[in-house]
């Protein structure tokens, strides 16, 4: 059963590679059944959780019956069954630590990888791996087939390596490092989510300071040093930018014109949108909007959009590991800026884990009220 568990995180980090032709991914969702098959006893607290994935996986469901494209629903399934593994099962706190681990060394050893992709291509002409070749820039994603996926994924490391690693200056340089090789992949997901989320931090740590009156030096500090870091990326980006050859602007690259196209497609399929039909969206109105939360509502109307905010909520509510939930609210921030959020299985596995973590402390309390 250990070694079965162990082998999600690995599958994961390379669920992008293909293998003999066979993408790995296709091998996630035979290991959770044979997880959830040697478990032997599960149990549900998390109700509202598994009810509100249920409702969505039966609407994609209907759509797909409904447009005969299945696709998006497939692809959810897989992300589906990710995020409620751990909702039916336990694991003891030292098994869910050695788990993060593993992710997290692997998504080191991904961003050793792309460095590796980077100079081979750039200084010796071999390519290995994904690269992708735009009019103005060259994108690099080690074995991932989206770079934006995994800018977004390297960023989101940083707060588990703060929690996997305990050498404060090791995790400055692994932070440092994965940041790096995130602007590398050309991407700008990764690194805007952790800028966007640096700022959301500090600001909501010391407004929570004021309400409780509780501020201290420490934490004016932490504002003044976070802020002057922030500040001090930004005067960097020019020097950053020669590791790539994408020029850093604020140019939408057309995905503005794709957010107005949606919102006047929505004025006619206002409840069901296009039902998840995707390929019939991109041939007769425009590319995919690249924002999930309208992605959601263009995908499936209002309806699939409240139970996407009510998804979101209930991990939001549940998560009790703070590195890992910032984790996740740096991958939430970066669907901002891409569509389908079901697609990152990392993002799922992550969720899961939160849920984890969740019954854990429950177990903890519950063992701690007995006990006095």
């Amino acid at each position: 059963m250990n070694f079965l568990h162990s082998l999600i995180p690995i599958l994961i980090t390379f669920s992008y590679a293909n293998v003999a032709g066979i993408r790995l991914a296709i091998f996630i969702p035979i290991v959770l059944f044979l997880i959830v098959l040697f478990q032997g006893h599960f149990f549900c607290r998390d109700r509202l959780f598994v009810f509100n994935q249920i409702l969505i996986f039966s609407m994609m469901l209907s759509f797909s019956l409904i447009t005969g494209f299945y696709d998006n629903f497939l692809a959810y399934l897989v992300f589906m069954i990710l995020s409620i593994t751990y909702s039916v099962s336990f694991i003891s706190i030292e098994r869910l630590d050695y788990l993060i681990k593993i992710y997290t060394y692997l998504g080191v050893f991904s961003a050793v990888g792309l460095f590796v992709q980077y100079v081979l291509y750039n200084f010796l002409g071999y390519s290995f791996g994904t690269i992708i070749f735009f009019n103005n820039r060259t994108a690099f994603s080690f074995l991932w087939l989206d770079f934006s996926f995994f800018s977004l994924y390297l960023a989101s490391l940083v707060p588990l390596i703060f929690y996997v690693f305990k050498n404060i200056p090791i995790k400055i340089l692994l932070s440092l490092f994965v940041l790096v090789a995130s602007f590398m992949t050309t991407a700008r997901t990764g690194i805007f989510s952790f800028i966007f989320f640096c700022i959301i931090f500090s600001f909501y740590k010391f407004f929570e300071s004021l309400v409780r009156g509780e501020v201290k030096k420490e934490q004016i500090k932490f504002l003044v040093v976070g802020g002057g870091a922030l500040f001090l990326s930004f005067l960097l980006l020019p020097y950053l930018s020669s590791l790539s050859d994408r020029e850093i602007t604020t140019s939408d690259s057309g995905r503005m014109q794709g957010y107005i196209d949606a919102w006047h497609y929505l004025g006619e399929n206002f409840f069901f949108g296009a039902m998840f039909n995707s390929e019939y969206y991109f041939n007769n109105i425009n590319v995919l909007p690249h924002n999930a939360f309208l992605y959601i509502f263009t995908m499936g109307g209002i309806l699939f959009l409240l139970l996407f905010f009510v998804f979101i909520a209930l991990v939001l509510f549940y998560s009790r590991n703070k590195f890992i939930v910032s984790s996740i609210l740096i991958s939430f921030i970066g669907v901002m800026f891409i569509p389908s959020f079901y697609s990152m299985y990392y993002l799922g596995w992550l969720i899961s884990m939160a849920f984890a973590y969740y019954h854990v402390y429950l177990k903890i309390n519950e063992r701690e009220e007995y006990v006095s």
